[in-house]
């Protein structure tokens, strides 16, 4: 008697892939202090919580070099290019020292003082001798001045 091998074919169970989780979106907006919109909707597409998870974190982590990149430039001087040309720049400081006046100045101030044609040139002359500086620099000194006190 011969022994037969049966030999049954393995049937390998069909796998069913499960359909892919749906995709999810998650936004929101960036505000400052006040509660005021900063840039553009920011929306991150996911499809599982940790997806957004990683997706949220990889964000974090580029805004944080990104922060510290600026930082540093501002820090070592590097951020002047690009700084636009016809940006406002910071004034010379005004140097308010009088300016003594001679006698033959004092005497012209005097006497266009009373000619009302010359009235508004002599009062600038006899307050810049007095100040050190003309009284339009003296009123965009003190404005900037106001200006730079708000903002602190």
């Amino acid at each position: 008697m011969t022994e037969e091998v049966i030999v049954q074919d393995i049937i390998e169970p069909e796998v069913i892939e499960a359909p892919p989780e749906p995709e999810l979106r998650y936004e929101y907006q960036p505000t400052d202090a006040e509660g005021r919109s900063i840039g553009g909707k920011q929306v991150i597409l996911y499809r599982t919580p940790d997806e957004l998870a990683e997706k949220l974190r990889d964000q974090n982590i580029s805004l944080v070099r990104k922060l510290r990149q600026v930082t540093k430039e501002a820090r070592l001087g590097r951020g002047e290019d690009s700084i636009p040309d016809d940006a406002e720049r910071f004034a010379q400081p005004v140097d308010f020292q009088p300016k003594p006046l001679s006698a033959g100045e004092r005497y012209a101030i005097s006497q266009d003082l009373n000619d009302p044609e010359k009235f508004e040139a002599a009062r600038d002359r006899l307050l810049e001798s007095a100040i050190g500086a003309s009284p339009e620099d003296l009123r965009k000194t003190l404005n900037q001045q106001q200006i730079t006190t708000m903002q602190l």
